[in-house]
């Protein structure tokens, strides 16, 4: 009999501690991060900060949500891979001293303990708003004061008592406590403006369409950027078959 299981990604130990599901992590973005390594000349900065993205961030940020509460130990290994994932990212554009908070910064990247806690105030926030799913919508519960208090127009969520740390890591108790203590909407809704204005930005941004004469030009530089871009990520992809470990 094996002490742990693997569901939808995620492996569960006998005592849920996520420390087998995050070593995994771990070893499959260091992977990926040594096989990046091999090409940082073939590639620009942007494309090195989509392949990262793609490749490693997305297998941090998948799930993360579950990682509310685990041991600090769990969450600086995961901090270690996200600051070697940034340093090659940004590999051209900052000096190799640059701290990794600063590198961070510079990427837009959330710190993993940040983001975990963002996760879950963003899945907090949606399910208040559209009671969607039901199954989580029915854990949360808005407090209701027994006589009239000033917090009685708060929207505070009610936090059911639990005695043990373990337990605090559930949803019905993890979300109400970090909505309570961050108001959601801080939280959330300030990273929804700035995507909003930075998208009407880029709208009023916008050229205006080229003349006719000089349509076919930018039609060849479209296809020539794609066919540069196509190359990058096949020498990416025989460069990681190369070095893959034989089974």
């Amino acid at each position: 009999m094996s002490d742990s299981i693997k569901i939808l990604g995620v492996t569960l130990d006998c005592h849920l501690s996520l420390d087998k599901h995050i070593s995994s992590i771990c070893k499959s973005a260091y992977y990926h991060i040594r096989s990046l390594r091999h090409i940082p000349s073939a590639i620009t900065d942007d494309m090195a900060k989509s392949v990262a993205s793609s490749l490693v961030c997305s297998r941090l940020d998948y799930t993360n949500s579950l990682l509310f509460g685990t041991t600090q130990k769990n969450i600086n290994r995961l901090q270690r891979v996200q600051n070697s994932l940034a340093r090659v990212a940004a590999s051209h554009a900052l000096p190799r001293v640059t701290r990794s908070s600063d590198i961070l910064q510079d990427l837009h990247w959330l710190p993993i303990d940040q983001h975990i806690e963002f996760k879950l105030a963003t899945l907090t926030y949606n399910i208040l708003n559209s009671s969607q799913p039901a199954y989580l919508r029915s854990l949360l519960n808005y407090h209701t004061p027994i006589r009239s208090l000033r917090s009685a127009n708060t929207n505070l969520l009610s936090v059911p008592h639990v005695r043990t740390t373990f337990a605090s890591r559930r949803f019905s108790i993890a979300a109400p406590q970090f909505g309570n203590h961050y108001p959601l909407a801080s939280v959330v809704l300030p990273l929804q403006t700035l995507s909003v204005a930075s998208l009407n930005l880029t709208a009023s941004s916008r050229p205006t369409a080229p003349p006719s004469g000089s349509a076919k030009c930018l039609r060849f530089g479209h296809w020539l950027t794609l066919c540069t871009l196509n190359i990058h990520i096949l020498t990416y992809l025989l460069t990681y078959l190369l070095n893959r470990p034989q089974a």
